[in-house]
Order: C-alpha cells, then sequence, then structure tokens
C-alpha cells in the first residue's frame, strides 16, 4: 500500500474537517471544564446558533457540568453584561 505524502495528508479535505471539528469542540470542553460563564464566538454555523445551544447545553448537563452562556460578541454588549455603572 502506497502513502500519500505527510504534506498532502494534513491538507486533505477529509483530515481538515476532522481537525476543525476537534478544535470546536476543544473549545467548548474547556471552556465548560474551566468554569468560563461565557463563551463569545463568531462561529454561527456549528456553536452559536439555536439548535446547537441546546444541544451542547444539553452535553454539558449530562457531563455534570453548567454550560457557559453562549453568545456571539454582539449579543453579549446588547445585554450589558459586565457594565457595572447601573
Amino acid at each position: 500500500m502506497r502513502r500519500i505524502s505527510r504534506a498532502s495528508f494534513l491538507n486533505s479535505g477529509r483530515f481538515r474537517a476532522k481537525l476543525r471539528r476537534m478544535q470546536r469542540t476543544a473549545h467548548i470542553a474547556i471552556a465548560v471544564t474551566n468554569g468560563v460563564e461565557y463563551l463569545v464566538t463568531w462561529n454561527f454555523r456549528h456553536i452559536a446558533n439555536a439548535a446547537m445551544r441546546v444541544r451542547i447545553e444539553r452535553a454539558c448537563r449530562e457531563a455534570g457540568y453548567e454550560p457557559p452562556v453562549i453568545c456571539t460578541p454582539n449579543e453579549l454588549m446588547e445585554a450589558g453584561h459586565g457594565d457595572d455603572t447601573g
């Protein structure tokens, strides 16, 4: 069996897609296991959308963790979070 070069493998669409999924999962897992209160992201497709938020929150709770508030930077600023001026 002939192997493809390391560069070809790392640049293949299949490997890059798997790496992106792993990075998103790691991003969420690091936030959750470290008790991060807000997970701020521009990733609408995979994290900051209503369907995924529900799935992420459920997975966190099933694992015994309180999920962070998942929002975009705009949502965070619009809600006035962190504004202690009253």
